[in-house]
């Protein structure tokens, strides 16, 4: 933690405290949201040959 401001007040201090928890907690929400796109990116091709797989079996029956 940061050493406090000496000109702080204890609630200037908290909404720092609170906006870099918020902060914190948006890296983690984005760091999520690129995970999960990176595993939609690489399982896209692989439903796709599936979904053209079901297809082909359809046409045949």
């Amino acid at each position: 933690m940061p050493p406090a401001h000496p000109e702080d007040h204890g609630h200037e201090r908290a909404e720092r405290v609170e906006r870099r928890e918020a902060h914190r907690e948006l890296r983690a929400e984005h760091r999520d949201i690129r995970r999960d796109r990176e595993v939609l990116k690489l399982r896209d091709p692989e439903a796709r040959e599936r979904a053209h797989d079901i297809h082909e079996d359809m046409e045949h029956r």
